[in-house]
């Protein structure tokens, strides 16, 4: 199997094809994932009295003794994040000691409820700032103590010394189904292991996961999101949990019952559509819809492999009715791919879209990309690459009991709309990469790429 730099090269000289050098840059040199996905705030953050600008991608983030400094970016401009401080200091919950309004930069000084505060906003600058942003922000915090702060933890010593001690939540061995369980939410990838059932110190549920990944906390609309949500379900009623304590490999969801849990649901937290559901009691292994929903991989000829795209193509369009793209392809024959340079590669092209496949000395399909460029959102030429990478994923996994409906796909690939993902691992490999961001490149491969 070649190598993943190789495969990199190939896919730099056929996108300069469609988009120069904006996407090769981003291929040769991609964002970190900071960047693109930014990185966790603590809760020592006061975001109550000082938000950060909404929507921006916090990529910098140190605490320290008393202190925090963040940095974040936007694809606003500098104007436009002075203007939302300045209706912030004048709420008057923050006290301005100094500020100066430039042409291309911000500066503020100040006070808030027990910390003192320095903002500095500037147009992006810097290897990678300049390429995600148009504007960056360097945020200061010192904490400082006020008798108010002092009066509260008096108070709350008084109160700990009175209580009764608090047994640590427990937790007993529940079966385990379905796992290890994959989920793509907010755009990042988070993995489950096993469960455990337990209770907290009110008797109330408890389900504690084992997994990777749940460091990534994602923020909308200024609010922290449970990336992976968990709700259970007794007696028939479902119960969704109240709250969540996450580090990068333990999650404890919390419930406002004691109810003994039939069945546990996982779901992303942006698409709670999509459940999976574990019966508590069930055989490891056995789920009510287990994932992914593909069926085991094949390899096909590359005449058997053809025939297959071409059906499931058929029900692409049939998924995007009306789509004049997808509709002008046609039926695809060998005799219409052109060859790559490399030995055993065939490549077709269709305007912006482009698919390329690779056989072994067996000529079977080992290999697949499909690679599209020039869309604009959820758009015709969007949707098209969507159909194309449908179809692919679909002549090599079978959907099992498929009465030849594409749509399998079309789920976890809209899961990955603005990153670089890789989707499922093990004997075969699927990477979707998102560049530019107008090119998105579908990858395809039995054994790693690696």
């Amino acid at each position: 199997m070649k190598s993943k730099k190789f495969l990199i090269a190939v896919m730099i000289c056929l996108l300069a094809l469609f988009t120069g050098c904006s996407a090769i840059s981003s291929l040769i040199d991609p964002l970190p994932e900071e960047y693109v996905d930014g990185v966790r705030v603590a809760r020592d953050y006061p975001d109550d009295s000082l938000p950060i600008y909404d929507d921006a991608i916090v990529y910098a983030y140190e605490e320290d003794d008393g202190t925090i400094e963040l940095s974040y970016g936007t694809e606003d401009d500098v104007d436009d994040v002075a203007d939302f401080y300045e209706d912030i200091f004048d709420s008057g919950d923050l006290k301005v000691d100094e500020s100066e309004d430039e042409k291309d930069s911000y500066y503020a000084k100040g006070t808030g409820d027990g910390f003192v505060f320095e903002i500095n906003v500037e147009e992006a600058s810097g290897k990678y700032e300049e390429r995600a942003f148009a504007a960056t922000a360097t945020v200061e915090i010192e904490f400082v103590e006020t008798e108010a702060a002092k009066e509260e933890v008096s108070e709350k010593i008084e109160e700990a010394a009175t209580e009764e001690p608090v047994a640590e939540p427990t937790a007993e061995p529940a079966p385990q189904s379905a796992l290890p369980l994959r989920v793509s939410a907010y755009g990042n990838n988070y993995v489950v292991n096993s469960y455990a059932l337990g209770t907290d110190s009110q008797g109330n549920t408890t389900v504690i996961v084992s997994g990777s990944g749940f460091d990534m906390i994602p923020m909308r609309d200024m609010e922290w999101k449970i990336p992976v949500e968990c709700a259970i379900i007794s007696g028939g009623t479902e119960y969704t949990c109240i709250s969540a304590d996450m580090n990068a490999t333990e999650v404890t969801y919390y419930f406002n019952s004691s109810a003994s849990p039939d069945a546990i649901v996982f779901y992303p937290g942006d698409m709670p559509e999509s459940r999976t559901v574990i019966d508590v009691g069930e055989e490891p292994g056995a789920a009510s819809n287990p994932q992914p929903a593909y069926g085991k991989p094949e390899k096909l000829s590359l005449d058997s492999y053809l025939s297959e795209f071409n059906k499931y193509l058929d029900e692409s369009r049939k998924q995007f009715p009306g789509n004049s793209i997808l509709a002008g392809v046609g039926t695809i024959e060998k005799s219409d791919f052109i060859g790559t340079g490399v030995e055993n590669q065939t490549l077709y092209f269709y305007g912006d879209l482009m698919l390329m496949l690779e056989v072994d000395s067996n000529d079977e399909v080992i290999f697949v990309m499909v690679t599209g460029a020039g869309f604009s959102g959820e758009d015709e030429m969007y949707n098209a690459i969507l159909g194309f990478e449908q179809a692919a994923l679909n002549a090599l996994f079978q959907p099992e009991g498929s009465s030849g409906s594409a749509d399998i796909a079309i789920e976890v690939l809209n899961a990955s709309k603005s990153v670089n993902t890789m989707l499922y691992e093990g004997n075969y490999e699927i990477f979707v990469y998102v560049e530019d961001p107008t090119v998105r490149t579908l990858l395809v491969s039995f054994g790693a790429i690696s």
